[in-house]
């Protein structure tokens, strides 16, 4: 997957990552922008849990709902 994205980026192309809402439940949310940040990763889709999630530690630091 790597080698994929390095070589679509190599070229010019847009890489979209697709997650749900656990990706940002946890934990991952600052790897996702890093690689935002880094120009891996171009475009972002998720759901509405994923919205919530992110939101709650934009705006309080932590989520209310635990699913682990």
């Amino acid at each position: 997957m790597a080698d994929r994205i390095r070589r679509a980026r190599a070229c010019g192309a847009s890489v979209l990552l697709c997650y749900g809402a656990h990706l940002i439940k946890n934990g991952l949310g600052p790897v996702v922008a890093d690689l935002l940040r880094g120009g891996w990763i171009t475009h972002l889709a998720t759901n509405g849990a994923g919205v919530i999630h992110d939101w709650e530690y934009a705006f309080h630091g932590r989520s209310e709902e635990d699913v682990r």
